[in-house]
């Protein structure tokens, strides 16, 4: 329904692997999100813009998260 076959934005591959389900040609994730209780609602099924706030983290923390990260993007090739 959501693919453009159906009269969605999203692309569909149409040689998918998998014969069972369809498969977007671009990578794409959805966030169900909930309002707090008493929010008014403008604009159903409109682009809506969401902060995350996932705290603060010293710089030096930052890094070796990052070259963890490295390190581990280039061992499992």
């Amino acid at each position: 329904a959501l693919g453009t076959l159906g009269g969605g934005d999203i692309a569909i591959d149409r040689v998918s692997r998998n014969n069972t389900s369809a498969t977007s040609v671009d990578k794409l994730f959805q966030i169900d999100l909930a309002l707090t209780e008493g929010t008014l609602v403008s604009g159903l099924g409109e682009r809506a813009y969401i902060r995350f706030d996932h705290g603060s983290e010293p710089l030096a923390k930052q890094w070796l998260r990052m070259g963890r990260q490295l390190v581990l993007s280039r061992l499992s090739m």
